[in-house]
């Protein structure tokens, strides 16, 4: 029997900046990063609202969280 954890169905947000999880049928974690993927501005950090990017704003930290954003 193999056993699958919750990470193996999750994958970083498309939105560069951003350091949320998604499920693997989702692209993006929010609205915000599905908009400011598809312009042509840089952000340096993720400004989609959701705890583990605020706290990276804060701390500068750069691994990607895994949690998965709705």
């Amino acid at each position: 029997m193999t056993s699958t954890s919750r990470e193996d169905h999750l994958r970083k947000c498309g939105h560069g900046p951003c350091i949320c999880m998604v499920y693997l049928e989702q692209e993006y974690c929010s609205r915000h990063c599905s908009r400011a993927s598809n312009t042509e501005k840089t952000e340096e950090q993720c400004d989609c609202g959701h705890h583990n990017c605020a706290i990276r704003g804060s701390s500068q930290r750069q691994s990607p969280a895994f949690v998965s954003c709705e």
